[in-house]
């Protein structure tokens, strides 16, 4: 397991809950390609910069 860390450069304001904004930072500065996430204030985003914002139950479809 690594322990590298995502250092936050670029800081965002996006979503509609201010509070998840730290979730959409690291998937920015961590150049994630899929967010899975079970909430609903991320998931009306659908996209976020390169990252597809998937439920864990269409993230394990996508793969299967």
């Amino acid at each position: 397991m690594s322990n590298d860390k995502v250092e936050i450069i670029r800081m965002v304001r996006q979503c509609r809950d201010p509070n998840d904004d730290k979730f959409l930072e690291l998937a920015l500065n961590g150049e994630a390609d899929y967010f899975v996430t079970g909430n609903e204030d991320l998931l009306t985003m659908q996209n976020f910069y390169k990252a597809r914002i998937l439920t864990p139950a269409d993230f394990i479809e996508l793969f299967s």
